[in-house]
C-alpha cells in the first residue's frame, strides 16, 4: 500500500469511529398533555381605519435648479 492509501483508510477509520460515538443516549421524551387553545367565532363587522403619520409643514433643506 502506498502512503496516500494509508492515510485513506486512517481517514476512514478516524470517521467510523466518530461516527459510532453519535449514539443518542436519552430516551425519547414523553407525549406531553395537549395545549391549552383558544377557539373564537369569526363574526363580520365594520372597522374603522385611522392612520395619524407625521409630518412637515416646510423642507428642512432647499435645492436651487438653476
Amino acid at each position: 500500500m502506498n502512503p496516500i492509501q494509508w492515510l485513506g483508510l486512517a481517514v476512514s477509520a478516524a470517521f467510523l469511529l466518530a461516527a459510532g460515538g453519535c449514539k443518542d443516549k436519552t430516551p425519547p421524551a414523553r407525549a406531553s398533555a395537549a395545549p391549552e387553545v383558544v377557539v373564537r367565532t369569526v363574526e363580520l363587522r365594520a372597522v374603522p381605519l385611522h392612520t395619524e403619520l407625521p409630518g412637515r409643514t416646510s423642507a428642512t433643506m432647499v435645492a436651487e435648479v438653476r
